[in-house]
């Protein structure tokens, strides 16, 4: 039994009420005065943020061990719906909606970009010894930076009018979207670590229609029927070099039957996104009308089934030849009685487009062939 006097006795360790403090903050070391009973009597001090919170809350984040397959599905899928939240904006912007900084559009970009942002720097702490993951984390660095860059563009160039080819290519913007397209690179290569070959096939499809979208942006101002038309039809040359490179590239992302075909399906999914109304409403755009959405559909699948079909039986080149081809004369063909008026065009101008697009897809092919197949 335990001596009333005792070092153990309970008596002996109780506070003692009369000096104002209690054992606990006796016992715990000086940086922890935050959690401490103040004497009585006193005024407790407002303690303002400093920097030793915020790297305490760096270093608990570092602590945070997820799976990299799952931090790449989630980032495949935020960023796909910030891509989605860019198209939405662009049909706002091109009938004529009001838009301001907080618009629905811009929240869902902001929203969906931070997220994925976040995610790659998580991605980066669990596992910065992979360059793969400070890769991302630098490309999502540059997609961070536009911001402020396209800030300093408008004070000391002003606003691009919506009537003019640089609202797609001035440089912040150019350097936005070839900075997310690195990013979907990149996701692209880690997907192939996947697991769950359902989930790889999934989001790999996913990013490839989110590639899509943004090399649609790029190419707009060289779209022969588009509001810009830069180069009239020659432009089809280049449209057509971006996307038979575009679908020969995604189509050796995987290896199973008709998966050329999922990737046009999201491309079309954003596609019809972006492409609602036939006739543009917006007087700060000029004049155009939209390829209807049945001619995209049938000639978007019409040549990913016959990539699906082929891709084994012919060399890239002339596949991509192929595809400038089958493209071109679909959509222009069948979306000539579309345009009329001021906006039509001649049998000479889709003549030029089939020829300047079957070219361009063979170089498109042939650059394709060049970076995959001869390494």
């Amino acid at each position: 039994m335990e001596k009333l006097g005792s070092i153990h006795s309970p008596r002996q360790i109780r506070p003692n009420p009369d000096d104002g403090l209690n054992r606990r903050t006796r016992t715990q070391p000086h940086h922890a005065d935050l959690f401490s009973t103040l004497p009585a009597g006193s005024k407790r001090r407002e303690h303002i943020p400093t920097p030793e919170i915020f790297l305490k809350s760096f270093y608990c984040m570092k602590k945070i061990t997820v799976p990299a397959y799952l931090l790449v599905r989630a980032i495949t899928l935020a960023l796909f719906a910030a891509i989605l939240g860019g198209v939405w904006d662009a049909w706002r912007h091109d009938s004529g909606g009001f838009e301001s900084v907080l618009s629905s559009a811009h929240m869902m970009i902001y929203l969906s970009s931070g997220f994925a942002a976040l995610l790659a720097g998580l991605g980066y702490l669990n596992h910065r010894n992979e360059s793969l993951w400070r890769r991302i984390a630098l490309a999502f660095s540059l997609v961070i930076l536009s911001a402020p860059l396209d800030q300093a563009w408008h004070v000391y160039f002003g606003i691009e009018s919506t009537r003019s080819s640089w609202i797609m290519w001035s440089p912040p913007h150019l350097l936005l979207m070839f900075s997310v397209i690195a990013v979907c690179m990149l996701l692209l290569k880690q997907l192939t670590h996947d697991p769950d070959q359902g989930a790889r096939r999934f989001l790999t499809a996913l990013t490839g229609g989110g590639l899509s979208a943004l090399i649609t942006l790029i190419v707009v101002p060289f779209i022969p029927t588009g509001p810009y038309h830069v180069l009239g039809f020659g432009g089809s040359f280049f449209v057509m070099f971006a996307f038979a490179a575009f679908l020969l590239f995604m189509r050796e992302k995987n290896s199973g039957f008709g998966f050329t075909t999922e990737v046009a399906l999201w491309s079309l999914v954003l596609g019809m996104v972006g492409a609602w109304q036939p006739l543009t409403h917006s007087p700060d755009m000029p004049p155009h009308v939209h390829v209807p959405g049945w001619v995209l559909v049938f000639t978007f699948l019409a040549t990913s089934l016959l990539i699906d079909l082929l891709h084994k039986h012919l060399r890239k080149d002339v596949l991509g030849a192929l595809i400038g081809f089958l493209i071109s004369s679909m959509l222009y063909i069948l979306a000539h009685q579309y345009f009329g008026g001021e906006l039509s065009y001649s049998e000479q101008d889709i003549l030029l487009g089939i020829l300047s697009g079957a070219v361009g897809g063979f170089f498109g092919g042939a650059t394709i062939h060049h970076l995959l197949d001869t390494k």
